[in-house]
């Protein structure tokens, strides 16, 4: 028994003392063959540096805000004007605002919205989308974007108007192109100018948007978040807008007819104040009726738009701008010094893997020509 367990220990030993010189092996190999693992170092060195020493400074901007949509006073008394116009029954409150919002912020309609508002940068007022052609260059765009097609033959483009309806083809690609510069596209490899996320628990949200011009960055931030704004303000109470503008119709044909009839019964009491024939008397009956008639409808249509305007009122949201964008922006852009360190690691690591496979290979081969001799 004991001479089992001495055997296991000289075993392990033996075992322990192999790997030791194994790791010493490999490790000489490497120290004496250092040039190699340096030749390995210059190529990604030489990159990553060049990378982190052209790239040009991007800025950076944040925006931060908040919801406030009271959906369920809003819909108290509602039902009853919609089914009074016809249009459906009591409201449902709506769920996901908050997503809603942030997915409205990289639409095509919010962001060619934004493109085609105009702005002063740089000295000079023009589309979003011009001042990016310029920031950008037109070719790196098309380049990037890879559809560029027929437009890599125009030395520079830029757009003339706003009407995107009236857009002629080569417009409308470079539209296209544009909403992926801006929103990103993962199947092109594009990265997006904006960004935005949101904290669940207290509904603050938060847009992001990055350029290589510190005024275009806060100018399109501001612009972004006033068109996501209003057109999200005006999709919430569509409904209830289009309530509201049936009903004041409404009151304004009903009024329009009510003064028409007390203007017919002034007229008649005006030139009949003698009348005593029954045609006359029932006359002035109809006209009175006709009178009080309008008058209710008139009483009935004012209480219901006074509701329908509460209710548009209570059901209009209202963002909340928190923190807006603030200047100077301090611009951001890639370490020199993480460069060469990626550069040294990157390829000293390759260098070393091959230095450990080739002797690898050629301990192999080595052991393989003792065997046969």
């Amino acid at each position: 028994m004991e001479e089992g367990v001495n055997k296991t220990e000289q075993f392990q030993e033996l075992s322990l003392g192999e790997i030791i010189k194994v790791i010493i092996d490999y490790f000489n190999e490497v120290r004496s063959h250092w040039y190699i693992v340096f030749l390995f170092i210059i190529p990604p060195l030489a990159y990553f540096a060049y990378d982190a020493y052209s790239d040009i400074p991007k800025y950076s901007a944040n925006s931060t805000f908040m919801l406030n949509d009271d959906e369920d006073s809003a819909i108290t008394g509602i039902g009853d004007l919609l089914g009074a116009v016809g249009l459906g029954g009591r409201g449902k409150k709506s769920k996901g605002s908050l997503a809603k919002v942030l997915q409205l912020f990289e639409s095509r309609r919010i962001v060619e919205s934004t493109l085609f508002r105009k702005t002063s940068a740089n000295g000079k007022e023009d589309y979003f989308a011009n001042h990016i052609i310029r920031e950008y260059g037109f070719h790196e765009i098309l380049e990037e974007s890879k559809r560029g097609g027929n437009l890599t033959e125009l030395d520079s483009f830029y757009f003339s108007h706003s009407k995107i309806d009236s857009f002629d083809l080569q417009e409308k690609r470079m539209v296209v192109i544009l909403y992926n510069k801006v929103a990103g596209n993962a199947a092109l490899g594009l990265k997006p100018m904006i960004a935005s996320n949101m904290d669940e628990e207290s509904g603050i949200m938060k847009i992001s948007v990055t350029t290589y011009s510190e005024n275009l960055t806060i100018k399109m931030l501001e612009t972004f978040y006033e068109q996501l704004s209003k057109y999200y303000v005006d999709k919430a109470v569509e409904k209830q807008k289009k309530i509201f503008d049936i009903l004041k119709t409404k009151r304004d044909s009903i009024e329009g007819a009510l003064i028409f009839a007390e203007f017919q019964l002034a007229d008649f009491e005006d030139t009949h104040r003698n009348l005593v024939t029954v045609k006359g008397e029932l006359k002035r009956t109809r006209l009175r009726r006709q009178k009080m008639v309008l008058e209710a409808h008139y009483i009935e249509v004012i209480r219901n738009l006074e509701k329908a305007d509460f209710a548009l009122r209570r059901r209009t949201p209202y963002v909340q701008i928190i923190d807006p964008p603030q200047t100077p922006i301090f611009p951001g852009k890639k370490s020199l010094l993480m460069g060469i360190i990626m550069g040294i690691v990157l390829g000293a690591g390759i260098g070393v893997m091959f230095l450990i496979l080739r002797k690898l290979v050629r301990d192999a081969l080595q052991r393989e020509e003792n065997k046969k001799n």
